[in-house]
């Protein structure tokens, strides 16, 4: 039976048609060629958006920092807040289900297994207590706009590494591409000017 690669030799293709439909199956996707693999943008666009947040974050004043450390310790107390009453609304929950597997009485000895294994399942699901993650803490506006900038920073290293990370990944998968067009030249019916992102 053909597979998706060899039902081209079915339908009469030659050994250069069949290696350049096998390319895809190596993340390069000629169906037409010169195939010119383009960098996705995603990863420069979030290094710039990222290099935009530094630059905003480095005109914070320290009356502003102090003002949105206020904001977002609050935001962070609320949202803990609310964390805390839906974890004890489905412990409760997760306990009256325990008790009941706990007192259950199973049917045959042949149950037993699955009443044990209820009662496990539910130790293992229990949700996490919010708390163990710790409180938000009050930060000083300078500390908070300190914060902001190495993180801001981080993010900036990040994308760049990112970046270009992908933009070398798109030149080896090009200069793969090329050396199997001079190893194997393709055939003509594939060849057309068509530019291919990030295949």
């Amino acid at each position: 039976m053909p597979t998706g690669y060899t039902a081209f030799i079915d339908k009469g293709a030659r050994f250069a048609e069949y290696v350049w439909r096998c390319v895809h199956a190596f993340g390069t996707f000629a169906n037409e060629l010169p195939v010119d693999v383009k960098p996705e943008p995603y990863y420069k666009e979030e290094l710039d958006k990222r290099k935009k947040n530094l630059a905003d974050a480095r005109k914070i004043t320290l009356v502003e920092a102090d003002r949105r450390a206020e904001t977002e310790y609050r935001r962070d107390c609320a949202r803990k807040d609310k964390e805390i009453k839906e974890w004890e609304t489905l412990v409760a929950r997760y306990k009256e289900v325990l008790a009941e597997a706990e007192a259950w009485d199973p049917p045959t000895p042949e149950h037993r297994g699955l009443k044990k294994f209820m009662i496990e399942q539910i130790y293992t699901g229990m949700p996490t207590n919010p708390n163990k993650y710790g409180m938000p803490v009050k930060m000083k506006g300078g500390e908070w706009l300190v914060n902001l900038i190495h993180k801001a920073q981080d993010d900036v290293v990040y994308y760049t590494e990112k970046w270009a990370e992908e933009q070398a990944r798109c030149a080896q998968q090009n200069k793969w591409i090329k050396d199997l067009a001079r190893s194997v030249p393709p055939p003509k019916k594939m060849s057309r000017n068509k530019k291919t992102r990030g295949a």
